[in-house]
């Protein structure tokens, strides 16, 4: 049986770059769909859970019919509000929308100890930069005396 696409994880050495905007280039209808199924499938709540959680969390109804027309790839008018989309995530525990729009800008998306990790990575890089200019002036100061 093949493995399906995985569609929530991302190559840590690919550099992401935004999607093309061209006309009709960010229709991503199907995909969206496609991203809230398999989120669901890995999810350890079932449908009807995770559309109560959405309820809860927004305040609005979001039925089951509504959660399926939203996963459902052949129902192109049925698009998730960015509102929903934020729920969803919390509901399913997940990254899934919020990995998937970043990805689309050009951006990704860490948590937790991943973001700790990019943050120590851009401050050793402010370090190299601040030795190097030291550096520069050391011996610019050097050659005055």
């Amino acid at each position: 049986m093949a493995r399906a696409k995985d569609l929530l994880t991302l190559d840590l050495f690919d550099v992401p770059t935004p999607a093309p905007s061209t006309p009709g280039a960010m229709n991503y209808a199907r995909e969206i769909a496609a991203v809230m199924s398999q989120a669901l499938k890995e999810c350890a709540h079932d449908r009807v859970e995770v559309a109560a959680r959405m309820t809860r969390l927004t305040g609005k109804e979001v039925s089951l019919a509504m959660l399926n027309a939203y996963t459902a790839e052949s129902r192109e008018t049925h698009n998730i509000s960015m509102e929903k989309a934020v729920a969803f995530d919390a509901a399913t525990g997940g990254f899934a929308l919020l990995t998937f729009y970043a990805a689309k800008r050009g951006c990704k998306v860490m948590v937790g100890k991943d973001a700790l990790l990019a943050e120590l990575g851009r401050i050793d890089q402010e370090k190299a930069e601040l030795a190097r200019q030291e550096k520069a002036i050391k011996h610019y100061l050097e050659g005055k005396q």
